[in-house]
């Protein structure tokens, strides 16, 4: 099959990698995270839910975009940022929620 070509002479687009186990795993661990709300209650799944994003962060940081491409949106940095922050405001909100 030939790569698509582009105006102007620049080089062919490559298709990204697929990203299958990536999106396998994090629907896993929300499906887990529901399963964890209806049995023991919203906080734990709150404490899981930012403990996965802050997880996150951190694979973001430490693996190449090649090898996470779900993951990747910005620079690196500021994608690990806003994972983390979305990870600690997720889990301290779910523990200070009234009737958690």
């Amino acid at each position: 099959m030939n790569a698509p070509q582009v105006r102007g002479g620049d080089a062919p687009v490559q298709a990204a990698q697929p990203a299958a186990p990536v999106r396998r795993a994090f629907a896993v661990v929300l499906v887990v995270t529901v399963v964890v709300a209806f049995v023991s209650g919203v906080s734990p799944a709150t404490l899981l839910l930012g403990a996965v994003l802050f997880g996150a962060a951190v694979i973001r940081l430490l693996l190449p975009a090649a090898r996470i491409p779900s993951l990747v949106v910005r620079s690196r940095f500021a994608d690990a940022a806003v994972l983390a922050v979305l990870g600690v405001g997720i889990a301290v909100l779910g523990q200070i929620a009234p009737g958690a």
